[in-house]
């Protein structure tokens, strides 16, 4: 009813009818365990999703904090992958000179939008992605907005087209305050703090 819907990680997705979805490939939460993104099984979720309907997004594989690395990873697999709505990672490193091989690789049609990742410094830099986006006609995603916070940033970014969260998923009261965050309703939210710095990421 609201138009939310479940982006997989690990599980092979299962959506309700009419529910749209799609699909991680895991590598942050593997960065976070130490291990290599477990590619094997990604491609396996990517050919299950290929034989389903309804997949709205899908993230090429990416090395987290990889810079130019991480983008010649992506665009490896893109070769190797079935056809599904691509999203490609975009995260510390590809400022500046790595930019325009981004843009060189955002000219492929089977990309269709940009998947906002990195560390909180970097997505300060979403004006330009969304200003990239829109010149190449693609879709923005803001990843992994854990706090109302960031939410709330990502709902003030002009461009930024969907977002994912964890945060809802462990009480009813998280629920109901994402719910008034991606409704606007909590406006005293904003992205600095009364220090001037970044917002603290535990609210």
């Amino acid at each position: 009813m609201l138009g939310w819907g479940r982006l997989s990680v690990v599980a092979r997705p299962k959506p309700y009818p009419g529910e749209p979805w799609g699909i991680d490939n895991g590598a942050y939460s593997s960065f976070l365990k130490g291990e290599p993104l477990n590619i094997k099984r990604f491609r396996k979720r990517c050919d299950e999703s290929a034989e389903m309907e309804g997949c709205m997004m899908a993230v090429l594989p990416d090395k987290v904090g990889a810079g130019s690395e991480s983008l010649d990873y992506s665009m490896e697999y893109l070769e190797k992958l079935p056809k599904l709505p691509w999203y490609l990672a975009v995260q510390d490193g590809m400022e500046a000179e790595g930019l325009g091989q981004t843009k060189q690789a955002l000219n492929d049609p089977r990309i269709v939008g940009i998947f906002l990742g990195g560390t909180l410094p970097f997505k300060m830099s979403i004006g330009t992605w969304a200003k990239v986006a829109k010149s190449k006609g693609k879709k923005l995603h803001y990843g992994r907005c854990g706090t109302p916070k960031k939410i709330n940033h990502a709902l003030r970014s002009k461009g930024v087209t969907s977002l994912d969260s964890a945060f809802p998923l462990w009480t009813m009261e998280r629920w109901m305050i994402f719910e008034k965050a991606v409704a606007g309703k909590l406006p005293q939210l904003t992205f600095e703090d009364q220090r001037g710095g970044f917002f603290d990421p535990k609210i």
